[in-house]
């Protein structure tokens, strides 16, 4: 060569792990104390080496997550589930935080959301009035206690608070979205 000028051509590719979540929000919808529900994101590795999620994690203790740690090859995939176990009624939320070796997204957060049910009881007035009772007479009336729910309303006991009034029945289960009529009897 004369003093021109070589060229050498040179090529590489970089090896990364590269995450990739299926969505950023998880929403489980009605739950009942007492019962649990579950949802699920996945988790992608489209980089071209292995992806270490090191820690998944979630801020509100009424939802767990399973697995909280595991590693993925290239084009690999693991679906974390999320379960909601509420101990209260309203409206939960959280989030959920991933930390993996993903250098550009090391840190990556889903929102997850759920709503405890509770059962739907409703009266069909607030007092009974039996009018005037004559001594020696019994006065009879009623209510109606209504279960707006999907599941069974269980009423462990219906009492007065006062002896001259009796109630019938004292205890009720209650079919989801029907109703129990209360005899009230004042004597």
């Amino acid at each position: 060569v004369d003093g021109g000028g070589a060229t050498v051509s040179v090529s590489g590719t970089g090896l990364a792990p590269d995450i990739e979540l299926s969505t950023g929000s998880v929403v489980i919808g009605n739950v009942e104390i007492g019962n649990s529900a579950s949802g699920s994101f996945t988790i992608n590795n489209k980089g071209n080496i292995k992806l270490v999620v090191s820690s998944i994690s979630i801020d509100n203790n009424e939802f767990t997550v399973d697995p909280t740690s595991f590693s993925l090859g290239t084009g690999g995939s693991q679906t974390v589930t999320v379960t909601f176990n509420p101990s209260e009624i309203g409206a939960q939320s959280g989030t959920i935080t991933i930390e993996s070796n993903d250098k550009d997204e090391g840190t990556l957060t889903v929102s997850v959301s759920g709503i405890v049910q509770s059962p739907e009881i409703s009266l069909s007035t607030d007092s009974v009035a039996l009018g005037e009772v004559d001594v020696g007479s019994i006065g009879t009336g009623s209510f109606t206690i209504n279960n707006g729910a999907n599941k069974e309303l269980v009423i462990a006991s219906i009492t007065s608070n006062n002896p001259a009034f009796a109630v019938e029945p004292t205890s009720a289960s209650i079919v989801a979205n029907n109703h129990e009529v209360v005899k009230v009897t004042f004597s």
